[in-house]
């Protein structure tokens, strides 16, 4: 075969590859119909409700939102200050490098004990 038949053959293989994959496709023009019932579960009242709830809320987007407005904790700066102190060192041993095991079994206190899924095991003997 010279290289003009083959090229047209290769050609009507894509075309109709294409055409293949095309068919039974959607388009956007295509004008479908759903037959399926719509049964409302909620009366135009109810929806009207909703709306008018949601209108009334405050505004996410806007730049006065604040959530935390009301907001009132129970503990004082102090205490929350002496909590992180005192668990400041075990925290960074927990975030230190693997070679650091010896400092966070020394901060924890547990030279014999393995820390599993956040739990104290005890060391197996091997």
């Amino acid at each position: 075969m010279n290289r003009k038949t083959i090229s047209a053959l290769v050609a009507a293989a894509g075309l109709a590859a294409a055409g293949a994959a095309s068919a039974g496709t959607a388009y956007v023009g295509d004008v479908t119909y759903d037959t399926t019932p719509f049964n409302a579960t909620k009366s135009r009242a109810e929806v009207r409700a909703e709306l008018e709830q949601s209108r009334r809320a405050a505004n996410p987007w806007s730049r006065s939102y604040n959530p935390t407005a009301g907001f009132q904790g129970e503990r004082n700066r102090d205490e929350v200050r002496a909590e992180y102190i005192a668990n400041r060192e075990e925290v960074a041993a927990q975030n230190a490098e693997v070679v650091d095991l010896p400092r966070l079994q020394a901060v924890a206190g547990q030279e014999d004990a393995a820390r599993v899924a956040g739990q104290l095991q005890p060391r197996t003997a091997q």
